[in-house]
């Protein structure tokens, strides 16, 4: 009797895995979910089979929650069954989940496949009026009609043969302390603005709703916009925010803000859109581009600091759901020759990604599958890499998961995944904290926001080992603070005191956050149901509980 759970020879059972399920597929992909037992750490053991019969797959997933699927052929059958996996003994679900993964697009019979060349948005063989073909489309000024820039290319918009900040590609660069991303040698080509292209913004082109003065954009590809002094004022005065939107990037500006910094009578705002050439050298392995390259210029540029917040739509870019969590925007860094990761806060419900405060320049939107050697076979190599892929550490070969975890290597990664505002000019607020060392800005963030308080001598220990109560005590008062919502499903998990058989021994201080993050189902515990509140944490457990924590922050905030 698997019910609840089943006692054979004195031992508690668990139950199997309910509601394995398939949650999304693609068309070489397909993403499983179940719902874990509450209270119990044990790995799930999945089996696949394919439309032949006979197992394909076969492995134990110590993540619960999901497993992502890939490398399967479109259009094909696939069942799974799954099962908790205990003492060498596996409790399987009584009924398996089948499932088929996209078919290939056909010979254009359904509308969202248009198969080969049937789309009226693929030219096929040059007869789309959109593309120019032989260079007749009017938005495509061919070879030096631009009037803003020669014909051999030395435009500032970064055209032609690339003097511009997506001519050259990223080159060969060398490994430095803003080095995160694509240093392949890649080309980037950026389409130049037709003359006629330019757009003179007013308050009759625009869409006021819910604060916002929305200028739509029919295509971003090569546009200019002209927002003059008292139009920006006019809008800050409402204050509204303004955005240029063309569906696929939304550029935002504080008017109020930009109108104060102004020194010209207008704003010239120019965007070139550019492709990853399909010359040259690929990316390297652990970068892959999801969308195209945009070059965004403001004439004149912003003096009392950066104006733009950028926001990319990579619904389009067909990024399987496991993917979402290592993607990044990045920006070219011309004088180092190579892509520089700027951040990027991921929404999963709109399938967004943006950025704010960044001067202007030219970014793409990258996932990164970081290496790192002492994670084969461990049981936290997903949530690792999904942090490594947000850049919370400097790049290293290793990660050492089963170190003991410090207070302030966490604290550093807590505060990069809540985003958290700088501090203030107060100085460091730790005497044992020099400023420029290791996190001590994310420290004294922290401190500033009210997540740290030092220990009793008043020092913040940031090599000290933390316990597991303290790291789920400060996970868990950041829930408490407000800074991150929970959603109702995770507020249904069971009390702290009946998932851990230890509760008692969590000391009376660590009680309230350890309760809100056991409530809001981020904590897993050991074997078990056992807590073991007062042991050290290792960074693989810290890395793990931060990526719970991360997708509650995507998912529902």
């Amino acid at each position: 009797d698997y019910s609840g759970k089943a006692s054979l020879e004195g031992e508690t059972l668990p139950v199997p895995p309910a509601g394995l399920e398939v949650k999304e597929r693609g068309f070489t992909w397909l993403r499983l979910g179940w719902e874990p037992v509450v209270g119990e750490d044990l790995p799930l053991r999945l089996q696949r089979s394919g439309a032949a019969g006979g197992v394909e797959l076969d492995l134990l997933l110590e993540e619960p929650g999901f497993y992502l699927d890939e490398g399967l052929t479109p259009g094909c059958t696939y069942t799974y069954r799954g099962g908790f996996h205990w003492e060498e003994e596996t409790y399987w679900e009584e009924e398996g989940v089948t499932a088929a993964t996209l078919a290939p697009p056909g010979d254009g019979d359904d509308p969202d496949q248009p198969g080969e060349g049937e789309d009226p948005g693929d030219p096929g063989e040059g007869e789309d009026s959109d593309d120019p073909g032989t260079g007749e489309d009017p938005l495509e000024p061919g070879e030096g009609q631009d009037p803003d820039g020669p014909e051999e290319g030395d435009s500032e918009d970064g055209v032609g043969n690339g003097a511009g900040p997506g001519g050259k590609g990223p080159g060969s660069g060398k490994t430095g302390e803003k080095d995160r991303g694509n240093r392949s040698g890649r080309e980037v080509a950026a389409e130049r603005p037709a003359p006629d292209m330019v757009y003179q913004a007013d308050f009759a082109d625009m869409t006021l709703q819910d604060g916002c003065a929305l200028v739509q954009l029919e295509d971003l590809a090569a546009a200019r916009v002209r927002l003059s002094r008292e139009l920006l004022g006019s809008l800050g005065e409402l204050e509204q925010q303004l955005l240029l939107s063309s569906g696929e990037v939304i550029i935002a500006l504080e008017p109020a803000r930009v109108a104060a910094d102004l020194t010209g009578a207008e704003l010239d705002l120019r965007v070139a859109a550019g492709v990853w050439e399909d010359s040259g050298p690929a990316p390297p392995a652990s970068y892959r581009p999801v969308m195209g390259i945009y070059s965004i210029a403001l004439d004149p540029e912003p003096e009392a600091g950066p104006w733009l917040d950028l926001e990319f739509n990579y619904d389009r870019a067909g990024v399987p759901p496991g993917e979402e969590a290592r993607l990044g925007i990045y920006r070219w860094d011309p004088d180092g020759g190579t892509w520089s990761y700027v951040g990027g806060k991921v929404d999963r419900s709109r399938r967004v990604i943006r950025v704010q405060a960044v001067p202007p320049g030219t970014y793409t939107v990258m996932s990164y599958s970081p290496l790192i050697t002492d994670l084969e076979n461990h049981w936290a190599r997903q949530p690792v890499e999904v942090l490594a892929s947000r850049h919370l550490w400097p790049r290293e070969e290793g990660f050492r998961p089963q170190d003991p975890l410090g207070r302030g290597d966490f604290t550093g990664w807590l505060v990069k995944i809540l985003s958290l505002p700088p501090a203030g000019d107060a100085g460091q607020p730790f005497p044992d904290v020099k400023a420029g060392e290791g996190y001590a800005a994310e420290i004294a963030a922290a401190r500033e926001a009210g997540l740290v308080t030092g220990r009793p001598d008043g020092a913040f220990h940031p090599a000290a080992a933390m316990t597991r109560q303290e790291l789920a005590h400060l996970v868990g008062k950041v829930l408490l603070e407000g800074m991150v919502a929970v959603d109702q499903e995770r507020e249904l998990w069971a009390p702290a005191g009946e998932q851990f058989v230890d509760w008692e021994q969590v000391e009376a201080w660590a009680q309230p956050g350890v309760e809100a993050a056991a409530a809001a189902g981020l904590l897993t515990g050991r074997a078990q149901g056992e807590l073991h509140p007062r042991e050290p944490a290792t960074r693989a457990e810290g890395a793990a509980l931060l990526a719970r924590l991360l997708e509650l922050v995507e998912k529902v905030n």
